[in-house]
């Protein structure tokens, strides 16, 4: 199994009820974090599982929308409509790790495999 990591995303009080902040993994990768209610957080890829471009969070809609072929998906991360939703694409979830004592958030990713030299 690949190893995680446990990346410090924030504290869960900087992060806005129903809003989405960007996160960067250790390669680069841009990970969206939604706080839903409390210490109820859900996160995935930005990357359009269509053709890989970026989704982006669309705040008065309340969906993410990936702008190259007008991809919609719901909060969940489902695919509802354009070429995601016709070929059954959902976002990427990404595990989150939530300490409510501590008051942090935490993405688990894996770690950036290494190549043998």
């Amino acid at each position: 199994a690949p190893k995680t990591r446990n990346l410090f995303a924030g504290r869960i009080d900087q992060f806005e009820v129903g809003g989405v902040r960007q996160f960067l993994d250790l390669e680069g990768n841009e990970i969206l974090i939604r706080r839903i209610a409390g210490d109820d957080f859900q996160a995935f890829s930005s990357t359009c599982p269509h053709l890989g471009c970026k989704v982006r969070w669309e705040q008065d809609e309340g969906h993410y929308l990936c702008p190259c072929h007008m991809g919609i998906f719901g909060a969940d991360g489902e695919a509802i409509s354009g070429p995601p939703a016709d070929g059954g694409q959902n976002l990427s979830p990404v595990p989150l790790v939530i300490d409510s004592d501590a008051g942090v958030l935490y993405v688990q990713v894996r770690e950036p495999g290494r190549r043998a030299s």
